[in-house]
């Protein structure tokens, strides 16, 4: 997914903050991912199960800025510029959201109980019915491509590449200005069963198309 929801530093009328997705450009499917940059504690909390070294340093981390309240990590920290006040690098989302907690407590039974739910769920027959759904594997290499805000500033420059995919190949980095290779093409389909009209897409979703050297 790449994207979760969380509140940020936006409020309505009635003083509530608001809620939708964030998430990491290059990996969440969602556009403009890359226009916001807010963290969530809760994430970190989740994160246990998979890397629980890593996991806790950034909790820590989190807690010496400021995000631990009253009821546990607050909602968020958001470092967008366009939601900061005026001479503040980042403003905390002094929020609890319920099941924000409950899923932080679910990461912490997992690894210092040894996973009671994951236990208790597996004895459940409707779930023993779907467990070979659980043991399909992770492709061990995937195409990978960069986020849109990391492409030159013309990548579709066909008139001098003469190859519309090709620019899907190489860009630049967004800090250090040096290219970075993907390593495979984006799929392309096939002129005879698409006519001339030849549709591309990247894995964050955008898409385009090419009709002869257009």
């Amino acid at each position: 997914m790449g994207h979760v929801g969380i509140r940020h530093n936006a409020i309505d009328v009635r003083l509530n903050y608001q809620y939708r997705a964030f998430g990491v450009p290059g990996l969440g499917l969602k556009r403009g991912l890359a226009e916001d940059t807010v963290i969530a504690p809760y994430a970190s909390a989740l994160a246990l199960m998979v890397a629980p070294e890593e996991a806790c340093e950034n909790l820590q981390r989190l807690a010496e800025e400021g995000l631990e309240g009253k009821y546990g990590f607050y909602e968020a920290i958001d470092y967008t510029p366009s939601r900061l006040p005026r001479g503040q690098s980042s403003v905390v989302v002094r929020s609890f959201m319920a099941h924000h907690q409950g899923m932080s407590l679910l990461s912490l039974a997992y690894l210092l109980l040894d996973r009671p739910m994951q236990k208790r769920i597996r004895v459940d027959p409707m779930f023993q019915a779907t467990t070979l759904l659980l043991q399909e594997r992770v492709p061990k290499a995937s195409a990978f491509y960069l986020h849109t805000a990391e492409f030159l500033q013309h990548p579709y420059d066909c008139e001098q590449s003469g190859d519309i995919a090709s620019h899907f190949q190489q860009s630049r980095h967004a800090d250090t200005g040096g290219p970075v290779v993907v390593e495979r093409q984006v799929p392309r389909d096939d002129h005879e069963r698409r006519g001339r009209i030849q549709p591309l897409e990247e894995h964050g979703g955008h898409t385009l198309a090419r009709r002869q050297h257009l």
